[in-house]
């Protein structure tokens, strides 16, 4: 709030989305259900609601239960971010230049999945539409496939300095480049 990044702050999920007429559920992929479930009742009629997980096809079932007939829900996975997080790190170019992908289900209102496109756009993003399935077949590749490779070479150069090898001094630009990613927490990949 102090930064203008919000107009209020609550201390629950449910008052945070009171009143909203967005929802951006960023959040690990496994609590996107557990807490778009929590929120539904204090949800506005109407109200659209997108997440950002980096695996659509779970979330896609995880939510089939759900009554979202009050509410738009659009899928959607930027596939944009930094090693870092919090509000300090916020940066209004983001989403500039970067691929943002929604997936749409039979289920989506195309309405809603309109507005996200337009905001995606606005924000400087280029937008793909694609099935759940192909979403993560392509992620797996291009980003989950990367992290793992970058969390395994970081814990692997960390046990040979440990072991004595003097690894860190002599790490530079190739070891940065494929380690970048592992500063970030893993559950946010």
């Amino acid at each position: 709030v102090a930064r203008g990044a919000a107009d209020r702050a609550a201390e629950t999920p449910q008052a945070c989305v009171a009143g909203a007429d967005l929802v951006y559920l960023a959040t690990p992929v496994e609590a996107i259900a557990p807490t778009l479930a929590a929120v539904l009742p204090d949800l506005a009629p109407g109200c659209l609601v997108t997440d950002a997980a980096s695996a659509k096809a779970p979330i896609v079932a995880a939510i089939e239960p759900l009554d979202l007939s009050a509410v738009r829900f659009v899928p959607g996975h930027p596939m944009t971010g930094k090693a870092s997080a919090g509000v300090a790190e916020a940066d209004a170019d983001l989403f500039v230049g970067r691929p943002y992908a929604f997936t749409p289900t039979p289920a989506t209102d195309l309405a809603a999945l309109g507005q996200m496109v337009a905001l995606a756009e606005a924000l400087g993003a280029r937008v793909q539409v694609l099935a759940p399935a192909a979403h993560d077949s392509a992620v797996a590749t291009i980003s989950h496939l990367p992290h793992v490779l970058a969390y395994s070479l970081a814990l692997l150069t960390d046990a040979r300095q440990q072991a004595g090898e003097p690894v860190f001094e002599l790490a530079a630009g190739s070891w940065e480049s494929l380690t970048r990613v592992a500063a970030s927490s893993p559950r946010r990949a």
